[in-house]
């Protein structure tokens, strides 16, 4: 069976440069070292790029907006799940808004997915 042309977004681009749009993309993962999971969504088949792919969630950051507001902005509305805002903390949880992550408790949940401070782990 032969292919006679090429895939979706495979073609040879001949005219000028495309620049690049920025884009975010957030690797969400829970668990720990008991369970590790990594949170994947479906593209839609019909899309004409990468239709039916599992992806990391994430997509093109708007001029008002830098790449970790736009990356918490797709999981929203790509994935249903909204992501704590460090800026924020968590009052209800007894961590006030802008503590550096060793400063949180021990014994600290996250209230929208439930997981431990110990199942997290700090980026630089």
């Amino acid at each position: 069976m032969g292919v006679d042309k090429p895939g979706p977004g495979e073609e040879l681009n001949t005219g000028a440069a495309t620049t690049p749009r920025a884009a975010a993309t957030v690797i969400v993962l829970r668990g720990g070292g008991e369970a590790l999971e990594v949170l994947l969504v479906k593209r839609n088949p019909a899309q004409r790029f990468m239709g039916g792919a599992w992806v990391f969630p994430g997509g093109a950051v708007d001029a008002d907006e830098d790449s970790r507001v736009a990356g918490v902005r797709e999981v929203a509305e790509e994935a249903a799940v909204t992501l704590p805002d460090p800026e924020e903390g968590d009052p209800d949880g007894g961590v006030p808004p802008g503590t550096p992550f060793p400063e949180i408790p021990d014994d600290w949940v996250c209230p929208v997915c439930g997981a431990r401070k110990k199942d997290f782990s700090p980026l630089d």
